[in-house]
């Protein structure tokens, strides 16, 4: 689009604000899964969402850190409930930054199964 970098110049882009931009979602800032579903893919464009990077220089680790996830998370939940305790916030208000971290956190009751 007409801009130029200069040869060793650092770009950084702040991922997070495509990751919620309303040109590319309906209702951003609301949970729903359904997105990535196949059927929630078609059409939206790929680059929407690229929590590991793109092209090339994309996060080589992408593969195993996904894997690595939903393993630990089946461990965790296999063994523990979780509740929503009455500090957090409803429904949750985020501080845009670096990182995209709810205002005054997020507080969970974890309980044995």
């Amino acid at each position: 689009n007409g801009v130029t970098f200069l040869k060793g110049c650092n770009v950084i882009l702040p991922i997070q604000y495509l990751h919620y931009s309303p040109e590319y979602w309906d209702q951003p800032y609301a949970f729903k899964p359904s997105r990535f579903s196949p059927e929630g893919k078609e059409g939206r464009n790929p680059l929407s969402h690229i929590p590991f990077g793109w092209g090339p220089r994309s996060c080589i680790g992408m593969r195993f850190a996904l894997m690595e996830a939903k393993a630990c998370l089946v461990s965790i939940l296999r063994k523990y409930r979780f509740e929503r305790s009455p500090d957090t916030q409803v429904p949750l208000k985020f501080k845009l930054g670096i990182l995209h971290l709810p205002v005054n956190g997020i507080f969970l009751k974890v309980k044995d199964k």
